[in-house]
């Protein structure tokens, strides 16, 4: 299941960040170099840490990986919609968010091909498909947001969701944590 929430996680963010952003550019008062060069450190941040990502997946487990990425998403969020665009560390927060975006797709991949080899094709599909039904929905609700609160709240929706993702990670391993200590004697 975990990896099913993650992607979907992915695919509102993904959706909304790249369906929204020039609303979200405007609001700010960003030239549209300004917005381009945003865009393509999302896409350059997502390109860059695919691999330490799966290094991470396999060396400290798929739990710990995405609770990791889902709380740098969640501080790149905030950061992003935060700091002042004239700012370099505006480029360095789309590279950070772009690449936990990413890395959101990337993990719920991961989750997939860990099952048992003859459920794979199927949950590829299901992933697939959840990710392309998510990214249809996260410009729908942050577009909600973003009218009821002004073009540039577009980073707020997206950080919540990211943090539901990291709760809901931290609940899923502490779960298991619980399950595998043993019960003490009486």
């Amino acid at each position: 299941y975990l990896g099913m929430i993650v992607v979907a996680v992915g695919g509102v963010i993904d959706g909304a960040l790249y369906g929204l952003f020039p609303l979200y550019a405007a609001a700010r008062g960003m030239s549209v170099t300004q917005a381009a060069l945003l865009l393509s450190c999302l896409g350059l941040g997502g390109m860059a840490l695919q691999y330490p990502v799966g290094w991470m997946a396999d060396r400290i487990g798929l739990g710990f990986t995405v609770l990791t990425c889902a709380t740098l998403s969640t501080l790149g969020l905030v950061a992003f919609a935060l700091v002042p665009p004239t700012t370099w560390m505006l480029p360095a927060c789309g590279l950070l968010v772009g690449g936990m975006n990413s890395a959101f797709i990337t993990l719920g991949m991961y989750a997939a091909a860990c099952s048992e080899k003859t459920a794979i094709v199927r949950n590829m599909r299901r992933v697939s498909l959840t990710f392309t039904a998510s990214s249809i929905i996260g410009p729908l609700v942050a577009s909600s947001a973003m009218k009821a609160f002004g073009n540039d709240a577009l980073m707020w929706p997206l950080a919540i969701a990211s943090a539901a993702l990291a709760f809901f990670t931290l609940g899923i391993c502490e779960g298991r944590r619980l399950r595998s200590t043993p019960a003490p004697a009486n």
